[in-house]
């Protein structure tokens, strides 16, 4: 089964095409208007992603609810965004595969509610935005520079790499965070898709008027027979080179060592575009 890439609009024409090589259908989050327009199309903030299921907004376009529902079950949340801090966060969580790094009181209880039935440990850090401060490298390796987050998961027992703050842009602030120029993909076990479960309503998705969806070219066409089509769980990819980072070869040799390899996006610096996530 095919999978799919959320990525911001900022970032859809660089990650498209060697996303695609890798045999993934790629999408740009619809920009949001609840939270600072600066941040607007970062997919951390929209959608959260684990397992076979997607976490969405309900103000997400349901045309845009209805492309996801492809690729995994849907979840329409209760808890809308908003323009400030952390009410622009909830859905920033950052899963390795074996755990969820969150603050835990601001967190949609559907979301809640889906770590509990799954029985998925949930790290509480005090950082809102846990999915943008860490980068997954999965199982129970994260790097970040925030120290609240390292503490808490050392304490939960995670290897962490803790790296100096700065040296990533994110358009319109001083700097961005390592979690935002990076993505992974470890989502496990069975797909059922088709679904949107909104509260106790299960619907059939609607294609609204209001937003347009560009269905990806390989709809139409087949990938070239060069194309890796597997689910890239042993892969890091970050949105450009962090060799400028002075703690890339750190960040590098702890990635290698769970053998894992780094794919780059782009050939420009890695900036701050919201985490990539993967369905």
């Amino acid at each position: 089964m095919r999978r799919a890439a959320i990525v911001s609009p900022d970032f859809f024409e660089q990650a498209e095409r060697p996303l695609r090589k890798r045999g993934f259908d790629v999408f740009a989050v619809p920009f949001s208007s609840r939270v600072d327009e600066r941040i607007a199309g970062h997919p951390d903030l929209q959608l959260f992603a684990a397992d076979g299921r997607a976490f969405v907004h309900p103000d997400m376009p349901e045309d845009f609810t209805a492309v996801l529902s492809r690729y995994a079950d849907i979840t329409v949340c209760s808890t809308r965004l908003g323009a400030l801090y952390p009410e622009d966060c909830p859905y920033n969580i950052a899963f390795t595969g074996e755990a969820a790094l969150c603050r835990r009181s601001i967190i949609p209880p559907e979301i809640a509610a889906f770590f509990d039935a799954r029985g998925i440990p949930v790290i509480d850090v005090p950082q809102g935005y846990a999915r943008c401060s860490t980068l997954v490298v999965g199982g129970k390796t994260i790097i970040t520079e925030d120290e609240g987050i390292a503490k808490a998961a050392r304490t939960a027992g995670f290897d962490v790499t803790v790296v100096r703050p700065g040296f990533i842009p994110l358009k319109g602030f001083k700097r961005g965070f390592i979690g935002g120029c990076s993505g992974a993909s470890v989502s496990v076990g069975v797909r059922l898709c088709g679904e949107v479960n909104r509260g106790d309503l299960m619907t059939s998705p609607r294609i609204g008027s209001h937003h347009t969806i560009n269905l990806p070219a390989n709809e139409e066409q087949p990938l070239p027979e060069s194309a890796d089509t597997d689910t890239h769980t042993d892969t890091v990819f970050l949105s450009g080179t962090l060799s400028g980072h002075p703690d890339w070869k750190t960040m590098h040799a702890k990635i290698s060592s769970r053998g894992k390899k780094v794919v780059e996006l782009s050939a420009f610096p890695a900036e701050d575009y919201g985490s990539i996530m993967f369905l």
